[in-house]
């Protein structure tokens, strides 16, 4: 595994590999078995795997965890290197955003919605930077996993708007045995609130079994409602009925696919968010 702490010295690399596929999994670090499935994936269909870790503060909110985020690169490093990765990536945020800096990525219709509605801030940050990683690792496939639905369409649209000539892959969400999608602010959990945060993906699958069942979409939004507030220590951010075309919410009982079920919950002030769709 080679790494490369500078862009020069990761670019001088990356011109000595013409016209080799490459696939890209950007990451902020504390890796766990969803960032190493979309490695797997990356490493079946491409003939190197680049891997990034960087904590990027432009998608962190002025009172969110930017500070305490984990940061686990020792871990890291081995689950890497186990792996056996080809090249990490690993850039100082000074390397990234010189303090010259002034410039942002914004994408203006799905980033107002849903999780941009409750963090203004954090699409703005994820486009720039992985604008700037693309420019950077130029790669022909990148993966992100559909947990985070919302960024991974947002990303296919602007590699569509943009003209990146790169393909987005998917990758499943990975959980635990409780339902939990695994995430990297889990860490912040007791194995019970852990535990007890899987009802948040348990509301969504009921919410899609009662889409199948016909049932209207104001029941199926109370009944989701009723289930997350039966736990303790769990405040609702949101739950949505989507178009997975535009992630527009669905007020009606109309639409019966092509949907997203989503939702944010907090659980003793830690943030998780999960989604399941309807195709």
């Amino acid at each position: 595994m080679k790494i490369y702490k500078s862009i020069k010295g990761f670019q001088d690399w990356r011109k000595t590999q013409p016209g080799t596929t490459i696939g890209f999994v950007p990451t902020m670090g504390a890796l766990h078995d969803g960032h190493l499935s979309l490695i797997k994936q990356s490493k079946g269909q491409c003939k190197i795997t680049v891997v990034s870790i960087f904590v990027n503060q432009l998608q962190f909110g002025p009172n969110e965890d930017f500070e305490k985020y984990p940061r686990t690169l020792d871990h890291d490093l081995i689950c890497l290197n186990d792996i056996k990765i080809d090249v990490l990536l690993l850039p100082s945020s000074l390397e990234i955003y010189n303090k010259k800096f002034n410039f942002e990525v914004y994408e203006s219709q799905i980033s107002k919605k849903l999780e941009g509605r409750s963090r203004p801030n954090f699409f703005s940050g994820v486009t720039t930077i992985v604008s700037k990683l693309f420019n950077i690792v130029q790669p022909t496939h990148a993966y992100f996993g559909m947990k985070d639905i919302q960024q991974l369409c947002i990303i296919k649209k602007m590699v569509t708007d943009l003209n990146y000539n790169i393909q987005i892959c998917g990758g499943s969400t990975v959980r635990d045995q409780n339902g939990l999608a695994l995430s990297s602010r889990n860490k912040y959990l007791s194995s019970a609130e852990q535990k007890q945060a899987s009802v948040l993906y348990n509301t969504l699958i009921l919410g899609a079994q009662l889409i199948k069942e016909k049932e209207n979409y104001d029941f199926i939004y109370k009944a989701m409602m009723k289930k997350i507030n039966s736990q303790p220590n769990i405040k609702i951010d949101y739950l949505s009925i989507a178009s997975l075309n535009d992630f527009k919410e669905l007020k009606d009982n109309v639409q019966k696919s092509n949907l997203v079920i989503s939702g944010a919950i907090y659980i003793n002030k830690v943030r998780l968010i999960d989604n399941v769709t309807i195709l």
